[in-house]
């Protein structure tokens, strides 16, 4: 049942909520593959800012390894 649906003006402060939940329950429970998943995770994002030139140009292949 869609609890929210009807109430947009929740929904970010709902999201705001999920996200942090989600970050301390993975930071307690598997803390040494949060942080690898982090290193990771930046390091595609600064590779995909370079490739960008900071989002200014986004070619069509541009999800393609």
């Amino acid at each position: 049942m869609p609890v929210n649906l009807d109430k947009p003006q929740q929904w970010k402060a709902d999201i705001t909520l999920a996200v942090d939940f989600y970050n301390s329950w993975f930071l307690r429970f598997a803390p040494k593959t949060n942080r690898e998943t982090r290193v990771l995770v930046t390091e595609h994002v600064g590779g995909m800012l370079q490739r960008t030139n900071n989002l200014r140009a986004l070619p069509q292949n541009l999800w393609v390894e």
